[in-house]
C-alpha cells in the first residue's frame, strides 16, 4: 500500500517555495541567542506541529524555555549554548514506523523553522535526570530537535555530503526530477552525516533503503531522506518502512 504523507498538503504554492528554499539555508546549529521566542512564531510553530501530529499520527512535544530541561540531557555529540527550546520525539512502541515518520514531519517542521527565520539542530541521545516531556506507557523517547534565535554574527558551518553518484544506485538514464530529488538528498541533515540512506532507480520505479537497519537514529535518517528527496523530486508518495517504493506525482495518473 503506498502511503500518502499528509504533511506536504500545502494550500499556498509559495509555501512550498518557502520550505525548498529552506533547505538550501539549512544548516546544523548549535549555539542560540538565549533571548526568548517571540509571541507569535511560538503560536504559529506550536500550530504547525499540533497540525503535524494529527497528520503523521505522531508524537512531538513542543518544550519551551526550559533550559535546565536540556542541560539534563546526555548529547552525544556538539557543544550547545543558549538552547532553550526544543521538540522532544515520543515514539509509540507498537509503531515499528514511528521513529520514520518523527522524522519525515520533524524534518518539515525543522525546514518550516528555517524558514521563519531560526535555528535548528537534530540531537541524539537522552535525558539522565527529571525528563521535560510527557510519557504514556507504550511511549519512548527517541531524540530531540533544538530551535531558537540565531546569535548575531552567526556564520554557518560547513556541511558535509556524499556525492550524488554515492547516494544511488541505477544502471539506466534516470529522469531530471530523480536528480533533482537526490541533490536534495545530499543536503539532508542525518546522524553524524554519514547519510545512510541508498536509492535506487530501476525499470522506472524509485526505491530506498538501509543496510543499517539497528543504527541509532536509522529511522529519523530514514523519514529525513525520503521527505527530502519527495520535496526535491517536485512531490510524489513514498511507502513506510525500509526497502520502501516512490511514486512521482507524475506516475500517479497513470497508478490511479
Amino acid at each position: 500500500m503506498i502511503f500518502s504523507w499528509g504533511g506536504l498538503k500545502m494550500e499556498k504554492e509559495e509555501n512550498v517555495k518557502e520550505i525548498l528554499d529552506a533547505i538550501e539555508k539549512r544548516h546544523a546549529v548549535r549555539k542560540f541567542d538565549d533571548k526568548k521566542l517571540e509571541p507569535n512564531l511560538i503560536l504559529k510553530l506550536q500550530e504547525y506541529i499540533n497540525r503535524l501530529n494529527v497528520e503523521g499520527d505522531i508524537n512531538m512535544q513542543f518544550i519551551l524555555d526550559n533550559a535546565k530541561g536540556f542541560s539534563s540531557f546526555d548529547k552525544t555529540y556538539g557543544n550547545f549554548e543558549g538552547v532553550n527550546n526544543y521538540v522532544c520525539m515520543i515514539a509509540n512502541k507498537n509503531d515499528q514506523n514511528a521513529a520514520e515518520k518523527l522524522g519525515y514531519y520533524g524534518g518539515l517542521f525543522m525546514l518550516h523553522a528555517v524558514s521563519m527565520g531560526l535555528g535548528t539542530c537534530w540531537v541524539g541521545g537522552s535525558f539522565n535526570k527529571k525528563r521535560p516531556y510527557l510519557l504514556n506507557d507504550n511511549d519512548k523517547f527517541v531524540c530531540l530537535m533544538v530551535i531558537g534565535n540565531l546569535k548575531d554574527g552567526h556564520e554557518p558551518t560547513k556541511r558535509r555530503t556524499k556525492s550524488e553518484e554515492q547516494l544511488y544506485e541505477s544502471h539506466e538514464e534516470v529522469p531530471v526530477w530523480f536528480l533533482q530529488g537526490i541533490r536534495a538528498v545530499q543536503k539532508a541533515p542525518s546522524a553524524l552525516n554519514r547519510q545512510k540512506i541508498k536509492f535506487y532507480y530501476k525499470n522506472g520505479e524509485v526505491s530506498c533503503s538501509t543496510e543499517e537497519t539497528q543504527a541509532h537514529l536509522i529511522g529519523i535518517d530514514l523519514g529525513v531522506a525520503k521527505l527530502y528527496f519527495e520535496l526535491g523530486a517536485g512531490g510524489g508518495r513514498w511507502q513506510l518502512g525500509n526497502d520502501a517504493r516512490f511514486v512521482h506525482e507524475t506516475q500517479a495518473v497513470v497508478l490511479h
